[in-house]
């Protein structure tokens, strides 16, 4: 854990933590219930990280804020910009109040300061539009951004037929300066068809000069539709109009859409219809591609095993040319087991890769509730598993090989409990996975947790448990994670803070954690102990190793721990597998230095790996190739003193099987230097 977060002037039932953005070292945190300018009016925080350390480094509220607005329930950071719904706003248009007609705020970091670059409401909205819930969605790229107000009234008293506005930034004075920038409205955007009850502009998404805006009651009731607007120069307009070939009523097309380059995604979760039948919310995802200026239904992806109420599209992620979908509801292992299903294209064509379950699957388990996918690796959530009492939880990870995917890991809470709910939540970076377990009880019924875990080679473990330094019953921490690099946000909504002595109910946190281990940049060690604590203020051997392990390239492992003489590490278990190539220097520990001896040795050798209070292990374990390890001393190991498995290794200038001094017998139980597979691999010299 790096850091809680917590707002300067916290009280009771502020809220704060119900919305967070991340941006490298900056994070915002909404407080929609704050009441500075009157009760629920809002306000938003802004936190820059400064080496290890996070300080508030600004409250932004609206000009124009008042009791009830709610400023803060949505944030989005893009650089130095930040943009703030207030979807409960009361706004003026032409003399007249037009009641929670929402609008969004527009801040911009120049000089040090975070100023309010723009207030931004629908420009033409209509006096009787109360309820439009105007930034009901926002999306911003670059400088531009849209907002949805799916419950717009529309000229001709069409009731919740939606819009969605585009605004541009433009720079209005000095040259670089944001501060005298302003939100240029550029576009309103409607339906062509626009009718009462549509509620165009649920859902929006934005990639370059293409804007997608979700219709999912519009055309045949609750059919649903999709339109792609285009931007040419500033001027937008309505290039396809996207419905399911086969749409029917109670689809819902178009309740969640995505837009990357010239494909866009469709979910229609409550579809009936498949290739083989028709079943009743079995649930279907559609793939539109552009050729030109042309749109056209590029594929409809079902269950292979479609059947009513699979709900197939409960869930979807995609990288690449791989999408996922969660069928939360699929029944082959009993009601509700669940599963998902990969689909991938291949020269235009998409096909269903494969389906998968777990391989203990039971009823209720809720596989496919979440999934995440990144490159060739799958985790897909299974909230409601019962390993270790109902609800406690797992996660599972896939992996692809060619074109076949298999379970490569069940992932589990090492302390799992009933009720835990590990797995409603989770997401995959590389070979980093976070699992949420917001019903989690160690501080209290409800106080939650989240858990990391990290892949070396093909084995996934347990490398952090996530826990609040205060954490108390009903925090439910974990509710959400999110994850930026190193970089673990995890919001703690019920959270109920301390302040001068008196308990201020739910005014909510947010906590920060960073794994040492990923972020780890100078690679020195510190210390002759044997922790893996990110935050005691050394660095550990094991420590380095780990951190290593994660950097592409060769890194070097250095040493400067304090005190003259030789330091001893005693590892109290197996050392991390060395798998990417590293440098381990010895003789970088003040008072080292190697042999200058011809014939003879005055070497003075000052880190010591003693492994008498180690397991059954060798000392160091090395399958990386190109990687060198010189100045050790390394003695009593219960296996070899260096095992090697890769290729183009350099071992010089190390006394293994003695003591520091060279001279006494320490021996390791097997071999001093094991060469078990690999070639090339260089053993002397200093």
């Amino acid at each position: 854990e790096q850091a809680k977060l917590t707002a300067s002037d916290a009280t009771s039932s502020d809220g704060f933590g119900i919305s967070v953005a991340i941006s490298d070292d900056a994070l915002v945190v909404g407080s929609s219930l704050d009441d500075d300018n009157g009760s629920d009016s809002g306000s938003t925080y802004v936190y820059t990280r400064n080496g290890n350390g996070w300080n508030e480094q600004a409250k932004l509220t609206g000009v124009d804020s008042t009791a009830g607005d709610e400023f803060g329930s949505a944030v989005v950071i893009s650089g130095n910009t930040v943009a703030v719904g207030t979807w409960q706003d009361d706004v003026v248009s032409e003399g007249s109040l037009v009641d929670r007609g929402g609008s969004a705020h527009v801040f911009a970091f120049d000089n040090g300061s975070w100023l309010q670059q723009d207030h931004v409401l629908a420009f033409d909205r209509w006096t009787s539009e109360a309820n439009a819930l105007f930034s009901y969605s926002v999306a911003i790229d670059g400088d531009t951004m849209v907002v949805g107000s799916y419950e717009e009234e529309l000229e001709g008293g069409l009731l919740y037929a939606g819009a969605a506005f585009v605004y541009v930034r433009d720079e209005n004075g000095t040259p670089h300066d944001k501060t005298d920038d302003f939100w240029r409205e550029q576009a309103k955007l409607t339906a062509s068809d626009a009718a009462a009850g549509a509620r165009f502009g649920e859902s929006v998404a934005l990639s370059g000069d293409t804007v997608v805006v979700g219709s999912f009651f519009g055309d045949e009731p609750l059919s649903g539709s999709a339109y792609v607007f285009t931007r040419n120069g500033g001027t937008w307009t309505e290039q396809a109009k996207l419905t399911a070939s086969d749409g029917a009523s109670g689809d819902e097309f178009g309740h969640s859409v995505s837009v990357v380059g010239d494909t866009v995604v469709v979910g229609s979760w409550k579809d009936a219809t498949t290739g083989t039948g028709s079943f009743s919310g079995s649930g279907a995802a559609y793939v539109f591609s552009r050729s030109g200026r042309v749109w056209s239904e590029q594929a409809k992806l079902t269950a292979s095993d479609a059947a009513a109420g699979d709900q197939f599209g409960q869930s979807v992620s995609v990288a690449g040319e791989t999408v996922v979908v969660g069928s939360g509801s699929d029944d082959d292992d009993g009601p509700q087991s669940g599963s998902a299903y990969v689909f991938e294209r291949l020269n235009g064509t998409w096909i269903q890769q494969a389906k998968l379950t777990a391989s203990d699957a039971a009823a209720y388990d809720g596989f496919g509730r979440s999934v995440s996918v990144s490159a060739d690796t799958v985790v897909v959530g299974n909230w409601a598993d019962d390993d270790a009492g109902w609800g406690s939880g797992s996660a599972f990870v896939f992996t692809r090989t060619g074109n076949v995917w298999s379970e490569q890991a069940k992932l589990t809470a090492s302390d799992a409990a009933q009720d835990d709910g590990f797995g409603l939540s989770v997401s995959v970076a590389d070979d980093t996975v976070v699992v949420g377990s917001y019903g989690d009880g160690d501080d209290g019924a409800g106080s939650g947790s989240a858990y990391v875990f990290t892949r070396t080679a093909t084995t996934w473990s347990e490398h952090a448990k996530l826990t609040a330094s205060d954490a108390a019953a009903g925090d439910r921490l974990g509710w959400a994670v999110a994850v930026s690099g190193d970089t673990a946000v995890v919001g703690s909504r019920y959270h109920a803070v301390v302040d001068e002595g008196q308990i201020l109910a739910k005014a909510g946190s947010a906590y920060v954690f960073v794994d040492s281990f990923n972020s780890l940049t100078d690679l020195t060690v510190t210390s002759s102990l044997d922790t893996t604590n990110a935050n005691d203020g050394v660095t550990t051997l094991r420590e380095a190793i780990l951190a290593a392990n994660t950097h592409p390239g060769t890194d070097t492992i250095s040493f400067n721990i304090p005190g003259a003489g030789v330091h001893t590490i005693q590892p109290l278990s197996a050392l991390p597998t060395i798998t990417e190539p590293v440098v381990i220097d010895g003789y970088t520990q003040p008072g080292s230095s190697p042999n200058t001896l011809v014939g003879d040795g005055n070497a003075q050798l000052r880190i010591e790996l003693d492994g008498t209070a180690a397991s059954s292990t060798s000392g160091l374990t090395i399958a990386a190739d190109h990687s060198t390890v010189r100045g050790l001393v390394i003695n009593r190991f219960a296996q070899h003193g260096i095992i090697i498995t890769g290729d183009n290794n350099v071992i010089a200038g190390n006394f293994i099987g003695t003591d520091a001094a060279g001279l006494n017998e320490l021996g390791n139980t097997w071999d001093g230097i094991a060469v078990e597979v690999g070639s090339n691999n260089l053993i002397g010299g200093t």
